[in-house]
């Protein structure tokens, strides 16, 4: 019989960016972890199914993705270019282990700017972030 367990440290973090612009998520870890590899996945980031965006000693499938480690100060950052709306959700900074790997939750909200001259109609696309964590999606037609 095989255990699978894993260990979610603190409170979710929200990160909130722009689009078109770059984010910076900053995961710190506990002292014993410095050689530890580190990951970034999106979604459930089930043992298995696990959707890692970027992982330390790696290039990242989608480069809009890099993973730095600072051991000297027990954080690793996750830098996002060129972010798009579909970036925004739920991803998880973790650090290898050899039974438990270790989790910190971070929400990710991209938002978009928008630039209103009078006298023009303007489409919006917004992304609002429900009670339920699920995505709603609006247009505001403006004059």
């Amino acid at each position: 019989m095989i255990f699978l367990f894993s260990a979610v440290v603190g409170d979710p973090e929200t990160v909130i960016g722009h689009r078109g612009e770059r984010v910076d998520i900053r995961c710190r870890y506990e002292a014993g972890y410095e050689s530890d590899s580190k990951y970034f996945c999106k979604g459930a980031c089930i043992f298995g199914f696990r959707k890692i965006m970027v992982k330390s000693g790696s290039s990242a499938e989608d480069e809009r993705f890099s993973l730095t480690d600072d051991t000297t100060a027990r954080v690793f950052t996750v830098s996002i270019t060129d972010l798009r709306t579909e970036d925004t959700g739920r991803y998880w900074c973790a650090v290898e282990r050899p039974l438990t790997d270790v989790y910190s939750e971070i929400m990710l909200i991209v938002k978009v700017n928008l630039t209103i001259i009078s006298g023009d109609c303007n489409v919006m696309h917004c992304i609002n972030m429900n009670a339920n964590n699920t995505v709603t999606n609006f247009i505001l037609l403006c004059t």
